[in-house]
């Protein structure tokens, strides 16, 4: 009896806890690349190669404190292991990788004349002590 009794318990107690989950912000910044294919030249190493621009997000709120950005590429194949760490740009909407810089960041990832499926992503955070809001995402696939 005493076993009966704890299969009902245990069978009772089976139901998923349920999450909050945060809604999702909208892709307010559309991340734009100047060129989403790239051919890299030693020749031009200290030239600009590449420059992301996004538009400014929209805060839901009236009054916050400021609204920073940060960005990071990844290997559209393999992004848990082919990545950069997040880089802090502050409150600019735009930035810029010369030949060197981009191939410094790539030559972890492939041989010299491999072509990569890249991906740039931006993350824009409303700072303030207020309210949480989620942080936007807004991502671009290139080639180098």
């Amino acid at each position: 009896m005493p076993l009966a009794i704890m299969l009902v318990m245990l069978a009772s107690c089976n139901s998923d806890p349920t999450y909050y989950t945060l809604p999702e912000q909208p892709d307010d910044m559309h991340i734009k690349v100047s060129d989403s294919v790239l051919v890299l030249s030693k020749a031009q190493e200290l030239n600009t190669a590449v420059t992301f621009t996004w538009s400014p997000v929209k805060s839901p709120l009236e009054k916050y404190d400021s609204i920073t950005y940060a960005f990071r590429i990844y290997n559209s194949a393999d992004k848990a292991n082919s990545h950069t760490e997040f880089m802090n740009v502050g409150t600019q909407t735009s930035l810029s990788f010369t030949t060197d810089e981009l191939n410094t960041i790539i030559g972890r990832w492939a041989n010299p004349g491999e072509t990569l499926n890249l991906t740039a992503e931006v993350t824009g955070t409303v700072n303030n002590d207020v309210k949480y809001i989620k942080p936007e995402k807004s991502t671009v696939n290139f080639t180098v």
